[in-house]
């Protein structure tokens, strides 16, 4: 990431890939996510990416269960 986002840009915008690939997210979800993931150091990747391997992770749990 060349320039470092503030905390809610980044927030907002992993929060909109997450409405993206999960429409039937609550937006308040996809919100408290962002947080979490920021929180956790995501803001070390692109927001878009940060979201597409926590879908990722997501998906692979819920085929192994």
């Amino acid at each position: 990431m060349d320039d470092v986002l503030q905390r809610g840009e980044w927030i907002e915008r992993y929060a909109a890939r997450l409405l993206a690939r999960r429409p039937a997210l609550p937006s308040a979800a996809a919100l408290d996510r962002a947080r979490i993931a920021w929180a956790c150091g995501g803001g070390r990747l692109e927001p878009e990416r940060a979201a597409d391997e926590e879908l990722r992770r997501e998906s692979e749990a819920e085929a192994s269960a």
